[in-house]
């Protein structure tokens, strides 16, 4: 008697990388503000076989709780006054986008090749890279509706504040061609008066696949009254394939002062999954 048997073979091909290491003092001492400009915002069935290939499309998001390798490079939350970089007067207020970093490395949002020139950010604690959109209220990620070719730090009805006497307000920084600091300082829900708290972006433009190298990092600090629903994560160009920290929930329920969130961009060596039958 004949049997019918299921086999699946499974290749997978593993590399490893050194530990992440960086001369840190040099490179506090490569922090520099930056200007800001103002915007609007295949399956074959054939003779029983089915192949699928898995490639590493998305990043791996880990936190600085449970991974010690997750850091924004500066030994925790930057604090760009520290060195001398303080908010912009022209970054203010609820419903507005903004542009900068156009003198950055190209940036491999989602391993974008060349990658995308500077990037867009709104007052709602977003980056975008292909558009600036506003007003939008925060989605569960991936969502193929605009906004797309994001990064959410804390996506939610947030209003910028700008206060010269306190620091207040939003400031950028470089530390370097490849890696951009955007500082969120005392935001509050828009229309209120109640303060949010900081949160920053660090984002280098390059891939590493080094171990410990991560190309996004979202920081938190001084966190004061939280939105009830945000939206953390990432999410590519056509809004089909995301790495989601939080979906549209309450963010009082994973962030905590320095916490830091880490996108580490899987681009890992194709594995082929062969599956056929025998008879």
């Amino acid at each position: 008697m004949l049997k019918r048997v299921s086999v699946v073979l499974v290749l997978v091909v593993l590399a490893t990388a050194p530990a992440f290491t960086t001369d840190l003092a040099a490179l506090l001492r490569s922090v520099e503000a930056v200007p800001v400009s103002a915007s609007q915002s295949a399956v074959d069935t054939t003779k029983d076989v089915q192949k699928t290939m898995i490639r590493g499309t998305t990043y791996i998001v880990t936190t600085s709780l449970t991974d010690p390798l997750c850091d924004t490079g500066f030994g925790g939350y930057v604090d760009l006054e520290a060195f001398g970089i303080f908010t912009q007067a022209s970054i203010v207020g609820d419903g507005v986008a903004w542009t900068a970093f156009s003198g950055q490395d190209p940036i491999q949002h989602f391993g974008s090749s060349p990658g995308y020139t500077g990037l867009g950010f709104t007052d709602d604690g977003l980056v975008q890279f292909a558009s600036t959109d506003v007003g939008v209220p925060p989605q569960s990620l991936p969502d193929a509706t605009t906004p797309n070719d994001l990064i959410a730090a804390l996506w939610a009805d947030l209003e910028i504040v700008y206060d010269a006497a306190t620091n207040r307000g939003v400031s950028l920084a470089t530390a370097g061609s490849d890696v951009l600091i955007l500082e969120y300082d005392d935001l509050v829900l828009a229309g209120t008066a109640s303060i949010v708290g900081d949160f920053e972006f660090v984002i280098h433009s390059t891939i590493n696949n080094d171990i410990g190298n991560p190309e996004i990092i979202l920081a938190f600090d001084n966190l004061g009254s939280l939105p009830g629903v945000a939206t953390i994560g990432a999410e590519n160009a056509d809004g089909t394939i995301a790495a989601p920290f939080l979906n549209a929930a309450d963010p009082s329920t994973v962030l905590q002062n320095g916490l830091m969130i880490c996108f580490d961009w899987d681009d890992v060596v194709p594995v082929e999954l062969q599956s056929f039958n025998v008879e």
